[in-house]
C-alpha cells in the first residue's frame, strides 16, 4: 500500500534532489550555515539587564539568519559565520559583521543559500522523518 503524504503531495519524484545539498559532508569555507546555541536565559526574564537581553538578541539573530562560513579555524573546530544585515544595536557582539562558533552550533549548511529558507528546512525535516529522503 502506497500512502502519499498531504505534504509531500506537490513534489515529484524527480524533485528528490531538492536536498541532495543539504548537509553533505563537512560545513566548508563558503558554505550557508544556519547555526543553533542553546540559550538558558529567557530572554523575557525581568531579572536581566540591557546588555544581557541584546546577547540573548543577538544569539537568536544568528539563529535565524542564514549566515555564510568566511573562515575555518586550523583545528577545524571553530568556524567564523559572516552576517549581513545586523541591527545596529547588535553590532557590538560581532566582529566585522562575523561571530566564531563551534561545529556543534551549526545545524543545516549548502552550498546554496536557497536551500536553506525556511520552507526547505521545514520540508527536509518532514522527509527525514519519514524517511523519504
Amino acid at each position: 500500500m502506497i500512502t502519499k503524504f498531504k505534504m509531500f503531495e506537490h513534489i515529484n519524484i524527480d524533485d528528490s534532489q531538492l536536498f541532495e545539498h543539504i548537509n553533505i559532508g563537512e560545513p566548508e569555507i563558503n558554505d550557508y550555515v544556519l547555526t543553533y546555541e542553546y540559550i538558558y536565559e529567557d530572554p523575557n526574564d525581568s531579572h536581566l539587564n540591557n546588555d544581557q537581553k541584546e546577547y540573548l538578541e543577538s544569539i537568536n539573530f544568528c539563529d535565524t539568519h542564514i549566515g555564510r562560513i568566511c573562515y575555518l579555524s586550523y583545528d577545524k573546530y571553530t568556524y567564523t559565520i559572516e552576517y549581513k544585515y545586523i541591527p545596529n544595536h547588535l553590532r557590538g557582539y560581532f566582529i566585522n559583521d562575523c561571530r566564531k562558533i563551534s561545529r556543534a552550533e551549526i545545524k543545516y549548511w549548502s552550498k546554496n543559500k536557497e536551500d536553506l529558507s525556511d520552507e526547505n528546512i521545514k520540508l527536509y525535516l518532514r522527509s527525514k522523518k519519514y524517511n523519504i529522503i
